[in-house]
């Protein structure tokens, strides 16, 4: 694994093979962040997440199509949540406690409603 300088690690967090941190991050105690899960900069996450293989996050969104500009977001995600293989958490959102999400789910939007998520875009189904 590879954790970009200014990570911020809390106590028992595990990282797999090929798992990555992009920028500075807080990952709270007993996180698992699985193989090529890609945590972005500007992530912040309470204890005992679970990121799933293959999860991406994201730490920018295009503002503007002309010319592309960006603005960094942060992205918090609070305790006791699991996110499922391959699943794409957008920038700039907030998972509340108690949200899981199946493989492939894409968050675009906050969520404040403890629950299980699937599909493009996520939707409530537990």
């Amino acid at each position: 694994c590879k954790l970009h300088e200014g990570t911020v690690l809390g106590n028992n967090v595990q990282f797999d093979d090929y798992a990555n941190t992009t920028g500075p991050c807080q990952l709270g105690a007993y996180n698992r962040v699985s193989k090529r899960a890609l945590i972005s900069k500007n992530v912040i996450t309470g204890e005992h997440v679970y990121f799933g293989g293959g999860v991406m996050t994201s730490y920018s969104t295009q503002i503007d199509g002309a010319d592309f500009a960006t603005q960094n977001l942060t992205t918090n995600m609070a305790s006791h949540c699991a996110f499922g293989s391959r699943s794409m958490i957008a920038a700039g959102v907030s998972i509340c406690s108690g949200v899981t999400t199946g493989y492939g789910t894409l968050i675009l939007k906050d969520i404040d409603q403890p629950g299980t998520y699937v599909g493009i875009p996520a939707k409530k189904v537990k």
